[in-house]
Formats: structure tokens, C-alpha cells, sequence
């Protein structure tokens, strides 16, 4: 069945924003066929119409950076002013007295369900283990779940990978087993500061067989510039504390991004997380590479790492994408609450951008063609939202004043 949705705003992203629009939607396949201007009507024959008044429809949000395993420390650790101080609190949370894994499970499902009913569409979600798994199985999210390994002594790193991608191809026979092809299993390596060169290199291209995307945490704390330019340090310290460090690992005596340039790795599929230190000749670098910048502004700012350099991030000209982090270091995975503090950091972004950023960015980023845009051929799981009458600009009010979600549905849901 085609049915055609009138609606006051169609937000396309990778094309201008519509008033008093129409699209039509295959509610048998799931996806858009075609969509228009009031005034261009299509020549299709629908079958039903939906006339969605002055509501607003966009693609559904992707959170490209997020650790829903860690979904159980919501609330037990607080905001710090260092960043390796807010490591040990979360390490001491989560190892001290470890949880029950049903306690794990149960807080990744309830997290999920938050990120549906707050237009969340898409996922890069990152673990140290496959706990999230099943309940994002079980979800309307798509994706790529990111088995994550990290392990500073170069001799650990041939061990390490073997049984990171061991972990990540049984993921992968499960999902096909259960004919999932909305989620996808790669790897990553954690970040610079916290594995060897050889298991970045191992693990910095991806899975291949399923998505040869990749993630790695870069420039997040001025620790870490500090660490990897001397080896020493509070993340050294934490290291020694944690058995991690043996006087093995050389140190690279360079920046976070020259570092990864000097180990082959910085690729169009890969998700550089934070950069929350990173300057501006940097971003440029990063940029020219065709890797993914993700910003979680929210959390940088809650672990005691400062706050991106937002205006500059999109100047550079890179491909941008936007993140939550786990809820052991923000409140919520809304985000359009990470719109509107991206937007208090940057009013000068155009609201475009930031929009192009949560949707199409991230849909690209983790390799997810059906998301990120209003176009044929992309799903209709899409975003409905309702603006006040007043509204004149509805990209500026979408990421600057509807972080309450409260009048959100989902079109299919409609349909």
C-alpha cells in the first residue's frame, strides 16, 4: 500500500528543508518512495493519505557514540574536574562491586527503549562485551555494535586481537542466524592512551566480513596529550595502578592525530570520538583523511574534560557526527538535549549542519545507507515532531528548543 503524508515541514537533510510537503511511503516494504513540494504533486497513485497538518518530519536521530552496557551506572558517578579522577570513580563503580549480568541486560534494554521514544533511529554502540546484544537485537534501532579490546603491553596485542575478532565473529553467526540485518558486529580498539600500536592497527579497519567501520576514542582529556608526548602522567599512574603498564609501550612523542597518521589507521570508516583537545590544524588533518569526528559535548564536559571546539570542528570541513556517551557520564541519551547544548556552545552553526551531524552524519559514518535522510529508498521509521504556531524556522527550534520529546511519534507508527 502507498500511502501519502501531507505534513507543514519535510526536513530532508541532504536537501532543503520543504513547507507544506508530501511524501509517499511503501507501508508493505517499510521505505519512501518519493518525496515533494506541495506545488510539484506526484504522479503516483496513492492509496490512502495522512494528512499530518503542521507537524514536522525528519529522519530519525543517530547516536553514533554511545556504551549501553555501561547503562546500569546511571546516576552512581558524579561529575568530575579531571578526567582520569572520573576514570578511577567509574572504574571503582563498575569493577568494585561488578552487577548481576541480568542487571546489565535490563539496564541496556531500558536505555534503548529511552533512545526510541527520544527519535533515536541509529546506534554506535561500544562494548567490552556483547551485554547489549540481544536487547538492541530485540529494538527497531539499527546499527553496529563495536566490540571494544584495549591492552597497553605490545606483547598482548596478537592475543588480544585473536579473541577480539574470535568474540566479533560469533556475533556476527548469531545476528545472521537470527536474519538481524539491521545490526552489525565490527571492533575498535579503545584509544591511544590505553592500547598498544599493533592492536590499534588490528583493529582500527574493522570487521570486514560484516561492516569495515571502526571507532577509537582521540584527544578526549589534556592527560592524554600529556601521556602520549611523554609517557608519563596520570594516565601512566593509572595504568601502573591497573597492572596495564610494564616500561614496554614506546612513546610516541606526537600529537593524537599524528600519532594515528604514523600508524596507517586514519581511514573514511573511521569514528574519531570526542577531540575534545584537538587544534585546528588537527581537524584539518582529521578532515583530509575522511574520517568521522563524533561529538558528546555533554559528557566531555561531565568527566572533567573540557568541551569541543564545536565552531571550529564543523569549520574544518570534515564529516561530523554527534554522540551521547553511556549514561555513566550524562543524564539522558536524548539527542536532541545534545542538539541544544551543541547549539549553546556554537550558536554561530547553522542549524542545518547540526541536524546533518545527528542524522546523515552518523548514518554514514556507521555505514547505515536506509537512515539519515528523507529520500526514496530510505526507511520510513521517521521523526515526527510538532512546533509551536509560531515557529518560522523549524531547523533552529528542532536543535535549540525541542529537547522535551514529549509530542514525539514515530511515522510508521502512524501509518
Amino acid at each position: 500500500m502507498i500511502v501519502r503524508v501531507h505534513a507543514g515541514w519535510l526536513v530532508p537533510i541532504a536537501a532543503p528543508v520543504l513547507r507544506h510537503g508530501w511524501m509517499d511511503v511503501d507501508t508493505a516494504r517499510g521505505d519512501i518512495v518519493g518525496v515533494g513540494a506541495a506545488e510539484a504533486p506526484s504522479e503516483r497513485q496513492a492509496d490512502r493519505l495522512l494528512d499530518l497538518s503542521e507537524a514536522v518530519i525528519l529522519p530519525g536521530l543517530v547516536n553514533a557514540h554511545t556504551h549501553l552496557e555501561l547503562s546500569h551506572l546511571a546516576g552512581q558517578v558524579p561529575p568530575a574536574d579531571s578526567f582520569v579522577a572520573w576514570v578511577r570513580a567509574m572504574l571503582a563503580v563498575r569493577f568494585g562491586t561488578p552487577a548481576a549480568p541480568a542487571a546489565v541486560i535490563g539496564a541496556a534494554r531500558e536505555a534503548i527503549a529511552s533512545m526510541e521514544a527520544t527519535g533515536t533511529l541509529g546506534v554506535g554502540d561500544i562494548g567490552n562485551t556483547d551485554a547489549s546484544v540481544s536487547p538492541l537485537a530485540a529494538s527497531s534501532l539499527w546499527g553496529v555494535h563495536f566490540r571494544e579490546a584495549l591492552g597497553l603491553r605490545p606483547a598482548d596485542a596478537t592475543r588480544l586481537l585473536e579473541e577480539t575478532r574470535l568474540a566479533v565473529r560469533r556475533t556476527h553467526h548469531t545476528l545472521c542466524a537470527a536474519g538481524n540485518t539491521r545490526l552489525s558486529p565490527s571492533c575498535a580498539p579503545h584509544a591511544p592512551y590505553s592500547t598498544s600500536s599493533d592492536l590499534i592497527r588490528g583493529l582500527a579497519s574493522g570487521y570486514e566480513p560484516a561492516r569495515a567501520v571502526s571507532s577509537i576514542h582521540l584527544a578526549e582529556s589534556t592527560e592524554e596529550l600529556v601521556f602520549l608526548a611523554t609517557g608519563q602522567g596520570p594516565l601512566r599512574d593509572l595504568a601502573a595502578d591497573r597492572g596495564a603498564w610494564d616500561g614496554t609501550w614506546p612513546t610516541p612523542g606526537v600529537g593524537p592525530v599524528a600519532y594515528l597518521a604514523q600508524l596507517g589507521v586514519l581511514h573514511h570508516g573511521l569514528l574519531v570520538v570526542h577531540g575534545t583537545q584537538l587544534r585546528r590544524e588537527e581537524l584539518r588533518m582529521l578532515a583530509s583523511t575522511g574520517a568521522t569526528l563524533v561529538l558528546c559535548a555533554r559528557s566531555n564536559r561531565w568527566v572533567g574534560a573540557g568541551v569541543p571546539s564545536v565552531s571550529e570542528v564543523f569549520a574544518s570541513g570534515g564529516a561530523v557526527a554527534i554522540g551521547t556517551d553511556s549514561l555513566a557520564s550524562v543524564a539522558d541519551l536524548n539527542l536532541f538535549a545534545e542538539l541544544q547544548a551543541l547549539r549553546d556552545l556554537a550558536p554561530d552553526v547553522p542549524a542545518r549542519s547540526l541536524l546533518r551531524a545527528a542524522t546523515l552524519g552518523g548514518a554514514r559514518a556507521l555505514g547505515c545507507d536506509a537512515l539519515g535522510v528523507l529520500a526514496p529508498g530510505a526507511t520510513s521509521r521517521a521523526v515526527v515532531r510538532v512546533p509551536p504556531p509560531a515557529v518560522t524556522d523549524v531547523e533552529e527550534w528542532l536543535v535549540a528548543e525541542a529537547s522535551d520529546t514529549s509530542d514525539l511519534r514515530w511515522l510508521d507508527d502512524l501509518l
